[in-house]
């Protein structure tokens, strides 16, 4: 009678459950008793491939590895089997934190995304070193100084998984500061065809951004520190400002120009000017010539005298004396400011001699009924009389000889011969 193995007597597997972070090693060991006993291990049902031991070893552990785990021990007499629970733990980050660039005073906002299997912790570090307080996805930092500056990163743990973050950089920025008093010295009136030229003076911590504006609509084209145009038209005047940046987003620094104003200078324009024709003086007279003129100040004067500058004449008012006969002449008046000259239309002035009288009319004492005649003897030409009787302009009395017919009563008085040179 042949006597045969008794069947194994599996007594466990352990551990019964297991939990391993990935890339962690695993081992499982089924204690069992018998003769002739060989060894299967199966996961889902499934032979492992080699896997003919009392021990499976599992040497770096993946999220696939997950699941439950049967082996099976045999002899001749038959099996028994035992199984055992693989739990892995696996955490891996979706998204970085990033490195920001902030100005003093600042709040800054770390943020990282992870995943995993279980609870996911965390814990933020500066320079490697733990901050308090800094065990959540997201590290807020608030008024931040040269102190804050350094290099962040986030461990973060699921179970016995660890992973760390690449590393982020909190660099400090100075804030933009613009010279405003360098801006304002710019101001200027234009003159057509000239370079117009605009330079902002800035400092802060760099690359620093800049953008240039007319009359707050943003200049395109023009992205640097200086503003320039070859040939500048009255078009170009307008209020001027340039906004210089640093640093992006919500962490940089900005700061706004104050307005530079950029006038045009627009070529004078002759509004009047009198007298308002041609002129008659007499020797010894006097003729005062004026002119309006508008445009941009400052607005200079030159008056001329058959074209030739008069010395002094240089103000909107002109007063000429005329001593001779011989001084009559042409006058007209150059008015220019910085974008041009216009000249006035000319002005003639022609000098006669005044009229005398040559004789004296004398006193008459007539009848009534009496013709009277009263007459001056006058040198001069283009002469225009008036005859008056006690102040009165005697109607038709416009010659040089005045006829007083039938006299009575009523023209006594006292007469007066008067003559214009025209």
């Amino acid at each position: 009678m042949e006597v045969g193995y008794a069947l194994p007597k599996l007594e466990g597997v352990t551990p019964v459950a297991a939990t391993a972070a990935v890339g962690q090693a695993v081992q499982f060991t089924a204690r069992a008793i018998g003769q002739g006993m060989s060894y299967q291990w199966k996961k889902g049902g499934r032979d492992i491939a080699g896997a003919t031991l009392a021990v499976l070893n599992i040497e770096s552990v993946q999220p696939e590895d997950q699941g439950t785990y049967e082996v099976e021990v045999r002899n001749e007499s038959g099996a028994v089997s035992g199984k055992a629970v693989l739990v892995v733990n696996s955490v891996s980050i979706g998204k970085q934190p990033e490195s920001v660039q902030a100005v003093s005073g600042r709040s800054v906002r770390f943020e990282v995304t992870a995943y995993g299997s279980g609870k996911l912790e965390y814990q933020w570090s500066r320079d490697g070193v733990a901050l308090v307080g800094g065990t959540g996805s997201v590290l807020e930092l608030s008024n931040v100084d040269g102190l804050n500056a350094g290099v962040y990163g986030v461990e973060v743990r699921s179970g016995a998984a660890v992973v760390r973050s690449q590393s982020a950089v909190l660099t400090l920025l100075n804030p933009v500061v613009i010279n405003q008093a360098q801006m304002k010295a710019q101001e200027r009136m234009l003159v057509g065809g000239e370079l117009l030229r605009l330079e902002a003076s800035a400092s802060g911590t760099g690359p620093l951004e800049y953008k240039w504006y007319k009359n707050g609509a943003l200049l395109s084209g023009v992205s640097g520190r200086v503003l320039e145009v070859p040939q500048a038209t009255v078009s170009h005047a307008g209020t001027y400002t340039v906004v210089v940046s640093s640093g992006t987003g919500a962490y940089g620094s900005s700061a706004e120009s104050v307005g530079v104003v950029i006038g045009a200078h627009r070529k004078p324009a002759i509004a009047s000017m009198t007298p308002a024709g041609g002129v008659m003086v007499s020797v010894g007279g006097t003729v005062s010539f004026a002119v309006g003129a508008s445009g941009a100040e400052p607005l200079s004067y030159q008056w001329r005298r058959g074209g030739d500058a008069i010395a002094g004449g240089t103000s909107s008012v002109l007063v000429q004396k005329f001593e001779e006969i011989g001084d009559g002449a042409f006058f007209d008046v150059v008015v220019s400011n910085p974008a041009g000259s216009v000249v006035s239309g000319v002005r003639r002035v022609q000098v006669r001699r005044p009229a005398e009288f040559l004789a004296p009319i004398g006193n008459r004492v007539v009848g009534e009924g009496s013709d009277v005649v009263w007459s001056g003897s006058l040198a001069g030409t283009e002469l225009r009389y008036q005859w008056k009787r006690n102040g009165a302009s005697i109607v038709g009395g416009s010659a040089a000889v005045l006829r007083l017919g039938s006299v009575g009563a009523v023209d006594g008085g006292v007469y007066r011969g008067s003559c214009l040179q025209v």
